[in-house]
């Protein structure tokens, strides 16, 4: 079975012209254009129904193994809607950093991290995950749970 989802998958992106992503090479950056203003109106979405519901939405990014290979996927989406969605207040992080000061403080390479194959984390890798996202959350919990702690003491 495994055989055939990588020869099928071969067939598709080489003779169908399609990327991994199954876009059509030739329409792949107009795709991209016409997602962004989607992605954003949805995360504006998302934004209200917790502002709504009283909780923080967090957002973040993480690199996958190929953006260590070169290529800056990760890095790009984070740079075009870092700005958009600091406009109406979303906690939106990248990982990329906290990857990279991870990895070099176990003196390890990114590829420890990834499973040979298809690029997603190992067990490893979602450890660190694990610590790169807690180090963003604490600190706003901690604030989360002071401001709950004020207007407790308030009403």
């Amino acid at each position: 079975m495994r055989k055939a989802s990588y020869t099928a998958r071969i067939l598709i992106q080489t003779l169908g012209g399609y990327d991994k992503y199954l876009i059509k090479k030739s329409k792949y950056e107009q795709s991209i254009e016409e997602m962004k203003p989607k992605t954003i109106a949805l995360y504006k979405e998302y934004q209200q129904f917790s502002k709504e519901h009283q909780f923080d939405l967090v957002v973040f990014t993480l690199p996958f193994k190929n953006d260590y290979q070169g290529n800056k996927e990760n890095e790009k989406f984070y740079q075009e809607f870092h700005q958009e969605f600091l406009n109406f207040n979303l906690h939106f992080y990248n990982l990329q950093s906290c990857y990279n000061s991870y990895i070099e403080n176990h003196q390890a390479s990114y590829k420890d991290y990834y499973w040979k194959k298809d690029g997603h984390h190992n067990a490893k890798g979602y450890e660190m995950m694990a610590e790169c996202v807690e180090e963003l959350l604490i600190p706003i919990l901690k604030k989360q749970k002071n401001d709950s702690l004020i207007y407790h003491k308030v009403n």
